[in-house]
């Protein structure tokens, strides 16, 4: 049977950095660590709970609490924290909440009968009531993708993530861009892409910009009527805005300053005086095409409001150009836009980060830096 000299020996590195990996101390470069998983593969290595430090318990056992498992997003993350668990000897159980309090209490009481030596959650908005059980039971926990004010965390930088999309905005020309977020969940994003999107020149509409309850299009197989009637009332205030026509598109004398002039184009202004090229004045009406994006809060609802949008006419992106949130194999089999959550970097983090925060030590949050997947969605033209 193999043993840590023998998978230092095919890793080319030391049994101390073997050691390491196993117990995921984040000082551990990705290309070592990645030398050491395959070296364990290879071998047919499993650690056993001797060679863990994770705690002083060693029960061997880890509990993971995600919303469900329907959702690729949390499938993904789920097998990444399954295979690093098994890299570090340990055994993951895996419950999901719903989104329901109720249920999240019963899968986290449920954890600490069976002795679980840690906990990897995506808390519900009833984290403060559950904090004290885990703290009670002395059980180690890291909340996965939200910042957490009572446990270690680890999430991606989402305001970095809305600069991209901001960006990618302007870069294609979209000068208006509507969102559709989750209640009580995105809210930060929201600003923080309403703030980038000031200084991209890209207009956010209030009467653009839709809260949904949150939960309602995480499952794949979903087809209730409260989704359905949400996705064609967004549908039809998307239709409504652009038929009215660019009201609320930045102003023209901003799209018109790309203009070559000598001249400064003075604000509010619907008529802007530029020079030909003989050197004479000349007016010319700024025509401003509206040219609209939506920012969608994850791949499973846009590709329900792309599906609504085809079935009332209207061409993505050449229409209603679409970006998501997770980039799910959902968006690469789909060709839609989409941010990176970067699972494996996160599930990594989370092992490092996997120690007891109620015996003085620092909380610590963990921001990942994401990306910006461009795909057909925003990248064809008109």
């Amino acid at each position: 049977m193999a043993n840590l000299r023998d998978i230092a020996r095919k890793a080319e590195c030391s049994t101390a950095t073997v050691s390491r990996v196993i117990n995921n101390n984040p000082k551990v470069s990705a290309e070592i660590r990645a030398r050491v998983h395959a070296a364990m593969d290879e071998l047919n290595y499993l650690p056993n709970k001797g060679d863990t430090t994770l705690t002083g318990k060693k029960s061997g056992l880890l509990g993971c609490i995600v919303p469900n498992l329907t959702n690729p997003h949390f499938s993904q993350l789920v097998m990444t924290l399954e295979q690093d668990a098994a890299y570090a000897g340990l055994e993951l159980m895996i419950k999901t909440h719903l989104n329901n309090a109720e249920r999240e209490e019963a899968a986290l009481r449920a954890f600490i009968k069976l002795g679980v030596q840690g906990l990897l959650w995506v808390p519900t908005e009833n984290e403060a009531n559950l904090v004290p059980l885990l703290q009670r039971a002395g059980i180690d926990s890291v909340a996965l993708t939200l910042r957490s004010k009572f446990l270690n965390s680890v999430l991606v930088d989402y305001r970095y993530g809305m600069s991209l999309i901001a960006q990618h905005c302007a870069a294609q020309g979209f000068n208006c861009l509507g969102m559709v977020s989750q209640e009580k969940v995105d809210a930060e994003k929201c600003f923080a892409l309403k703030e980038h999107c000031k200084l991209a020149n890209v207009a956010v509409p209030p009467e653009l910009c839709f809260a949904v309850p949150k939960g309602i299009c995480e499952d794949v197989t979903s087809h209730d009527q409260l989704l359905a009637q949400v996705v064609s009332a967004i549908v039809s205030k998307i239709i409504a805005f652009k038929e009215q026509g660019a009201t609320s598109v930045p102003e023209p004398q901003l799209l018109l300053s790309q203009v070559r002039s000598k001249e400064q184009l003075t604000a509010g202004s619907a008529e802007a005086s530029v020079l030909s090229p003989e050197g004479k004045d000349v007016k010319e009406q700024a025509q401003v095409q509206l040219r609209l994006v939506l920012w969608v809060y994850n791949d499973i609802f846009a590709v329900s409001l792309m599906r609504e949008l085809a079935e009332r006419g209207l061409r993505v992106p050449q229409d209603v150009a679409v970006i998501s949130y997770d980039n799910t194999y959902l968006s690469y089999l789909l060709g839609i836009t989409s941010v990176t959550q970067p699972i494996t970097q996160m599930a990594q983090r989370a092992f490092g980060l996997l120690r007891d925060p109620f015996k003085g030590t620092a909380i610590e949050c963990a921001e990942l830096k994401p990306e910006l997947i461009a795909r057909a969605s925003t990248l064809g033209r008109a």
